[in-house]
C-alpha cells in the first residue's frame, strides 16, 4: 500500500478513484502517546483502502478532533503499475 500526503504519487497514472477515506484512533490521545494514535488510526485507513480494492492512499493529512482523537484522511485510488 503506498500512503503519500502528495495529492500523486511519483510519475505514476491514477487509473481509478475510489474515494474519500477517513479513520480515527479509538483511544484518546491523553492516554496514548502521539505516534501510537497516529500508527493505529493509519492502520484503520489502510484497511478501509483496502476494503475499496485501493493500491494505494493520496492526499493524507492528519487533524486532531475537538475531543482530542487523530483523524487521518485521503483518497482511495488505484494506481497503475504499482506491485
Amino acid at each position: 500500500m503506498i500512503i503519500s500526503a502528495l495529492p500523486y504519487y511519483l510519475d505514476q497514472t491514477v487509473i481509478e478513484d475510489l474515494g474519500y477515506i477517513y479513520a480515527y484512533d479509538d483511544q484518546l490521545m491523553l492516554s496514548r502517546i502521539v505516534d501510537d494514535s497516529i500508527k493505529e488510526a493509519m492502520k484503520e485507513l489502510t484497511k478501509k483502502a483496502e476494503k475499496r480494492g485501493a493500491n494505494a492512499i493520496l492526499g493524507v493529512h492528519m487533524t486532531i478532533t475537538e475531543n482530542s482523537r487523530v483523524m487521518l484522511s485521503g483518497q482511495a485510488v488505484v494506481i497503475a503499475n504499482v506491485e
